[in-house]
Parts: structure tokens; C-alpha cells; sequence
């Protein structure tokens, strides 16, 4: 017995916005992607300190969750 999609026509669903839904998703349906998100985000996340100001992040979850 073979177990039915998890949606009916096998597409992923837009994950809410947040880093780690995210980066759940990525490791699901593209795992050689989590890798520059990881680098990325890292980035957002010292620009974000640096500037003290957290539009980096919410640039960073916008490009991502597009």
C-alpha cells in the first residue's frame, strides 16, 4: 500500500516566513540550496548587527520566501 502525497498534486505548500520553516522546507525539497541559505543568513544576521536595525533579516526572509 503506497502512502498518498502529502498534497494532492505532490506541490510544497509557501512555508510561513520564518527562518526556520524555511530552512525545513529547503532541507525537503532543496537540500543543496540549504548551504547558501545558511551563508546568507549569516550575513543578514551580522549586517543586522552591525547596523542595529533588523531590515537585513526581513530583507533575508523576503528573498527566501519568494
Amino acid at each position: 500500500m503506497s502512502t498518498a502525497p502529502e498534497h494532492p498534486h505532490g506541490w510544497t505548500p509557501q512555508p510561513p516566513a520564518t527562518v526556520e520553516e524555511l530552512r525545513a522546507t529547503l532541507t525537503r525539497i532543496a537540500p543543496d540550496a540549504v548551504a547558501t541559505f545558511d551563508a546568507e543568513r549569516a550575513a543578514a544576521v551580522a549586517r543586522a548587527r552591525e547596523q542595529v536595525c533588523s531590515a537585513p533579516m526581513h530583507r533575508f526572509l523576503r528573498q527566501w520566501a519568494l
